[in-house]
């Protein structure tokens, strides 16, 4: 297998990504505004807990926006990327080469694989700097990247499937916002959900945003171990999985 290919691929979409002022924005910009705007607004109560007295706003908060970030920055390089280069016709153009179709899929994946830890250790020094924010230990450097690589993979499957039948931009977006907008609400970035009925917390528990922000908040505040992150691994697993099946079945190239 000649890796070649996929190298060039994924350097030439790190290059696109780096001419794009509103993707480095979105990446590392929004997520530190956001960080802030809500950190002070809960400051004038001393970052009070809110969750069984033992976790801060701004400790629930920076886990859940890595959480959103990695699940947006996903689905809009993997997911729009894959709709672009199909309206602009390069998908064809690109099959007519030596290169595997998977390597297509594996650079777009990849080039945003590559931004994941400098978003990361961004917003976490500056959750650090500003707020006071305890910083994970070695060992839980470690497992947040596991749970960050994991989290990456199960949402670049996603979008995958979700491009797959896309013809265009317009239609691309309105599918990813569909997907995402939902999981913003309703999986624990901003607030816990557990403040839904409870009717509705089996349902919000299987989706793939909870699990990933249940992780991350495990590793950063919990300190959780391996055996307690089973649950979320195994749904963010399931969802990337049951993605790429579905994506096997309804993908086109053209």
């Amino acid at each position: 297998m000649n890796p070649r290919p996929l190298w060039q691929l994924t350097l030439s979409r790190l290059r696109e990504l780096s001419r794009e002022p509103g993707t480095m924005f979105w990446a590392f910009g929004f997520p530190i505004l956001l960080s802030v705007a809500l950190g002070m607004a809960f400051k004038s109560n001393g970052g009070a807990p809110i969750k069984d007295g033992e976790v801060r706003y701004i400790d629930f908060l920076v886990p859940g926006l890595m959480g959103m970030n990695l699940m947006s920055g996903s689905m809009w390089a993997v997911g729009w990327g894959l709709v672009n280069l199909r309206t602009k016709k390069l998908l064809k153009r690109l099959l007519a080469t030596p290169l595997r179709r998977w390597h297509l899929l594996a650079s777009l994946a990849l080039a945003r694989l590559a931004l994941l830890p400098l978003e990361v250790a961004s917003l976490l020094l500056f959750a650090r700097v500003i707020f006071g924010m305890p910083l994970p230990g070695p060992g839980a450097l470690v497992l947040l990247a596991a749970v960050g690589v994991l989290g990456w993979l199960s949402f670049s499957c996603l979008a995958v499937c979700v491009a797959s039948r896309a013809q265009n931009v317009e239609t691309m977006t309105g599918l990813i916002n569909a997907v995402m907008i939902p999981m913003f609400v309703l999986s624990g970035v901003f607030f816990p959900a557990s403040r839904f009925p409870p009717v509705l917390h089996p349902a919000l528990s299987l989706l793939p945003l909870t699990a990933l922000n249940d992780a991350l908040r495990g590793v950063i505040v919990g300190h959780a171990h391996p055996p307690e992150l089973v649950r979320p691994v195994v749904i963010l697993v399931a969802w990337g999985a049951a993605s790429a099946m579905v994506a096997c079945r309804t993908f086109r190239w053209s």
